[in-house]
């Protein structure tokens, strides 16, 4: 059975985190958690997911 793999989208460009996301959800085998502006929001994420 293939593994999902769990993404977090990191990227101070709104338009680029939303593209990636969209690449994102058409791939079965990605789990978009959420994204990020900034390293500050992502370890926030991180530290939360863990």
């Amino acid at each position: 059975m293939p593994q999902t793999l769990r993404v977090l989208i990191i990227d101070d460009e709104y338009h680029a985190r939303k593209l990636l996301s969209e690449y994102v959800s058409k791939l079965p085998s990605l789990e978009l958690i959420r994204t990020a502006a900034n390293v500050f929001e992502a370890m926030s994420v991180l530290q939360n997911e863990s």
